[in-house]
């Protein structure tokens, strides 16, 4: 009896374990929701939207409810989500709700809304951020340092993020360092910092991006 027992029990094992490691399903959930943006015309904006979910979710960018097509937005993907760019923005054309819209066929997608306010040149409210010094072209080698410039004017005084390559930077990483508040100190650099650097300045007034930098 025992010979013929013994496989049975291993086979019902191996198939409750089988069972138990089949991932579960999960509906989308936006973790990085998309923040209004007021710009000045001319610049740049910038929409970061991130969702989890299984299976991963596909995100897409609407603008007053219709899907973005036209060649100014570009959608970039990033882990987890997605960057909404839109350049160059202008007055009464841009200003509008865009919409981050996560789905990946488990449940209802999943929406944030943010708005974008675009401001003529010439009406910028005192402090506005702007851009004293600005990132530039350098080359870097592997295992060294490299220092991109960015200083920044505004009231109240601006907070800078960096973008690499058109996606935030993660400066969880320990090489990664800003200087005086403002420029990105990169430490040990690796190959794969080469790329193009941009400078994102943000106060109550408004946001503002910088011209990129190249490290090569």
């Amino acid at each position: 009896m025992a010979p013929t027992w013994l496989p049975l029990i291993t086979a019902a094992l191996f198939s409750c374990a089988f069972v138990a490691c089949e991932p579960a399903e999960d509906p989308p959930r936006i973790e990085t929701y998309p923040k209004d943006q007021t710009v000045a015309s001319g610049g740049i904006a910038v929409f970061v939207c991130t969702a989890v979910g299984n299976p991963n979710p596909q995100i897409e960018w609407r603008k007053n409810g219709k899907r973005v097509t036209t060649q100014r937005y570009s959608a970039i993907d990033m882990p987890n989500g997605s960057v909404l760019r839109i350049e160059p923005v202008r007055a009464g054309r841009d200003d509008a709700t865009y919409e981050c819209v996560a789905e990946n066929g488990v449940g209802e997608p999943v929406r944030a809304l943010a708005d974008l306010i675009v401001l003529n040149e010439n009406a910028l409210p005192p402090g506005f951020p702007k851009f004293m010094r600005q990132p530039n072209m350098q080359g870097i080698e592997k295992g060294r340092s490299a220092l991109l410039p960015c200083q920044v004017e505004g009231d109240p005084e601006p907070t800078v993020k960096w973008l690499k390559d058109m996606i935030p930077l993660d400066m969880t990483i320990p090489r990664f360092s800003l200087v005086q508040g403002y420029s990105l100190q990169i430490t040990d650099a690796e190959e794969e910092d080469q790329g193009n650097y941009e400078c994102m300045a943000e106060n109550i007034h408004g946001s503002a991006l910088s011209v990129m930098g190249t490290l090569f």
